[in-house]
């Protein structure tokens, strides 16, 4: 399969939502660049989408939405745990057991 598909590109989404689905951000972050590339390239090229393309598109979106989806859940998640520890953090000094 040439590297600049659609079809490359619908088995990297595939791959970035099982990233997702298993929280690996690093590596889901990695791949979304090559598929983001493979979707230009495509894109770039004289591209004229017929109708098999056009389901390749949707199948794309519709993935690329529930990654988005996963990745503001965590997102939301790791802000919480961020605004609770600035509250620990605070409370810490306010009681003297925190650094200066």
């Amino acid at each position: 399969m040439s590297p600049f598909t659609l079809e490359h590109a619908l088995d990297l989404t595939e791959q970035m939502l099982m990233l997702a689905l298993q929280q690996e951000w690093g590596q889901l972050n990695q791949l979304e660049t090559l598929q983001r590339e493979t979707i230009q390239s495509v894109f770039n090229q004289e591209f004229v989408p017929t109708q098999n393309d056009q389901s390749l598109i949707i199948k794309i979106n519709s993935l690329l939405d529930q990654v988005i989806a996963l990745s503001e859940d965590q997102m939301h998640s790791l802000n919480d745990q961020m605004t609770q520890m600035k509250k620990g953090r605070a409370a810490a000094k306010a009681y003297g057991q925190g650094e200066p």
